[in-house]
């Protein structure tokens, strides 16, 4: 499946409460990049739209109650995508010393960032 179609598979969790979906970013200093774990849609739809942001897991939901990880290339688009695993370079992150005027969540990640390759990052 097409990285596009992706995002047209992501849909808001029936089963989760407001509390259960959250955004995590988690950084360990010997690694060169962040892990990223999400269960917001626009903010799932902005990370598979991002070219710096590797999927590692979709998690979908089944029968409205029960969540499983399924890898990118197993993926078919049976089920809706209502959350995301994944990894980004740790350039990519940026805390500023001003908030932003909107809290929205969709603002926090964009689908484009400069011109340079991930892959370059994650290659070993």
């Amino acid at each position: 499946m097409e990285k596009q179609n992706f995002v047209e598979c992501v849909e808001s969790s029936k089963g989760l409460s407001s509390v259960e979906k959250e955004f995590s970013v988690n950084y360990v200093k010997q690694e060169e990049c962040v892990s990223i774990h999400c269960y917001i849609r626009s903010m799932v739809q902005k990370l598979l739209e991002n070219k710096h942001f590797e999927t590692e897991l979709f998690f979908v939901e089944e029968d409205d109650k029960f969540i499983l990880s399924v890898e990118p290339e197993e993926y078919e688009g049976e089920k809706p995508i209502i959350g995301i695993k994944g990894k980004a370079p740790l350039g990519i992150l940026s805390i500023k010393s001003n908030p932003r005027q909107d809290n929205s969540p969709s603002l926090v990640v964009h689908a484009n960032y400069e011109d340079w390759d991930a892959k370059e990052v994650f290659s070993d």
